[in-house]
């Protein structure tokens, strides 16, 4: 039997060879579906569009490694944003970049078996986001309590605040996240008056809050009893040693109420 290459005409040599060429072409395309070692030795190894990269545990299958088109765990449906991310041997994920549902900025994040956000990266680039750290600090005044007495939170005379004291002040050892949130008691706690209250840090004014007559509230000072609100302290971030003080002033009659529960540093919250 002849081979194919005797059933060539006369004066068909580059054709033939090109022939060659490309069946051994299509023979390394065959044989590389599968390999069990590769190694690029110039240029890189590119994902294109839609596709994407993953590694598979030995044992049983479960997926250890990803690179590609998101997807949310919990529907499997699509994302556009590309995500790359870690699993434990259990399914759950616990390294990635992933994206802020609600407005999609990528974030890089170190989870918990349970989804939870140990670390994470502010969603806007700009410091941390979790964990939130405390703030810790000392109320700048004596109260004076009656004996016998318990107070639920401490307290002022308006006639001792006339004019703008500090309340409390702390230290931060280094500005790591974008906003800063603060819990206590305020407003008045005896007779009528209106009370305002100043929050700095470094030598920026970052916010203010008042009430007025007789209100009295424990929340944020921010005003919001949920998760959202915080004061943007973003361009002390990575500044060390940087001053907060709470300074209170007001009009009227009785005592303010001037009780700082807690203070920390925290991400930026969804719009």
């Amino acid at each position: 039997m002849s081979k194919f290459e005797d059933l060539v005409p006369p004066g068909t040599d580059a054709i033939w060879r090109e022939l060659r060429a490309l069946r051994q072409e299509v023979a390394e395309l065959r044989s590389a579906r599968s390999t069990e070692a590769t190694s690029v030795s110039a240029g890189m190894f590119t994902v294109d569009k839609d596709g994407g990269f993953r590694v598979l545990d030995r044992d049983n299958g479960n997926l250890c490694f990803y690179a590609g088109l998101g997807y949310d765990k919990t529907t499997g449906e699509s994302i556009d944003q590309t995500t790359v991310f870690w699993e434990r041997n259990d399914g759950s994920r616990w390294l990635g970049v992933d994206w802020w549902p609600t407005t999609g900025e990528q974030v890089g994040t170190w989870r918990d078996r349970d989804h939870h956000a140990l670390i994470q990266d502010d969603r806007l680039g700009e410091g941390f986001d979790r964990p939130w750290l405390p703030i810790y600090g000392t109320h700048q005044f004596e109260g004076v309590a009656t004996e016998g007495t318990v107070f639920q939170y401490r307290s002022l005379p308006v006639t001792a605040i006339t004019t703008e004291q500090t309340l409390w002040e702390a230290r931060i050892p280094l500005v790591s996240h974008p906003r800063l949130d603060m819990f206590g008691t305020w407003g008045s706690s005896t007779g009528s008056s209106n009370v305002t209250y100043r929050l700095e840090v470094g030598t920026d004014t970052v916010g203010t809050w008042s009430t007025t007559g007789t209100e009295l509230r424990s929340d944020r000072g921010s005003g919001g009893t949920g998760v959202e609100g915080g004061f943007d302290m973003s361009a002390w971030l990575w500044f060390v040693d940087v001053r907060v003080r709470l300074l209170v002033t007001a009009t009227g009659t009785g005592n303010a109420a001037c009780e700082v529960l807690s203070a920390y540093m925290r991400g930026t919250p969804p719009p």
